[in-house]
């Protein structure tokens, strides 16, 4: 799941766990975003007869939850929400206000054929400037109109060939991680 927030200019590779940036929310939502696809593009390039396993991102849009409530307490908490509709009334098709309808994205993916999905080609990074962005894939959003009927939208997944290359070091030192995990607990590391 990331979010509207998933930013690459926060993210610093050499902080992977996120300990020392200020903005670890939009850094962990990027870092959903690289590995999501790159597991997705690892998942086509292997040769099988079963179908792939796909990894697909999705983002909720904006809701009012409970943990907002508790933080900003009912005052605050009802401006919050006014504020919410005020921008959805204006046009944003990201305010859904409700988590029920906040999770169509993640809901119609799971319900949906594959085949029925866009998709969008890799692109060759090589012969870019590695720092050039690239349409690489899709997200799946969730959307709504001015009266708050919701919908499936998509958005693009623009990376670079350097970022390419932080999402294999950073899938890298998660597996280095989960494999430490399993022998300190006396786990048989999954193959």
């Amino acid at each position: 799941m990331s979010s509207h927030e998933a930013n690459p200019i926060f993210y610093d590779p050499s902080d992977w766990q996120l300990t020392k940036t200020a903005h670890s929310y939009e850094s962990s939502k990027f870092q959903m975003d690289l590995i999501a696809h790159q597991l997705n593009q690892a998942s086509l390039r292997e040769e099988s007869d079963e179908l792939p396993v796909r990894h697909l991102t999705v983002l909720p849009g904006v809701a009012g939850t409970n943990i907002a409530n508790v933080l900003l307490g009912t005052l605050s908490s009802i401006g919050m929400l006014l504020a919410f509709y005020i921008a959805r009334f204006l046009g944003s098709p990201y305010h859904l206000i409700s988590a029920f309808k906040a999770a169509i994205s993640a809901v119609h993916l799971c319900l949906v054929p594959l085949a029925f999905l866009p998709t969008v080609s890799s692109p060759e990074l090589d012969g870019l400037d590695p720092s050039t962005p690239a349409e690489v894939g899709v997200r799946y959003v969730s959307q709504c109109d001015r009266w708050g009927k919701e919908r499936v939208g998509t958005m693009k997944l623009t990376l670079s060939k350097e970022q390419e290359k932080q999402s294999d070091e950073l899938l890298k030192r998660c597996e280095r991680l989960f494999t430490a995990f399993c022998e300190a607990e006396g786990r048989s590391v999954p193959s």
